[in-house]
């Protein structure tokens, strides 16, 4: 959509910064790991590339419900979502996992 100029920025930055997280994951490096997710979602807070506020937003809603909560700085999402909204979701995914273990 960026390349068709439908939405403003350029994402590659982000393409690039996720492609490095995923090769640090793979190669086991849990340190760098961390360093580069959050390296992403300080990219997403200051807009890098010139993107929206709403895509920015929707892709750090996104990475903050994909990755986990190793990889993630807690005080950012506190920070960016409140402390009580980040309760709820991390209460959310331990009943998700619960229900997911008792259901094999």
């Amino acid at each position: 959509m960026a390349e068709k100029n439908l939405i403003p920025g350029s994402f590659q930055a982000y393409v690039d910064q996720t492609s490095k997280v995923r090769e640090l994951y793979r190669a086991g490096n849990r340190r760098a790991t961390y360093d580069g997710v959050n390296t992403l979602m300080v990219m997403l807070e200051a807009r890098v590339g010139g993107i929206d506020a709403h895509s920015a937003e929707a892709l750090w809603d996104f990475c903050y419900r994909v990755t986990p909560d190793e990889f993630h700085a807690r005080d950012r999402h506190i920070r960016a979502k409140g402390a009580g909204s980040v309760k709820e979701h991390e209460e959310f995914m331990r009943n998700m996992e619960e229900r997911a273990g008792m259901s094999f």
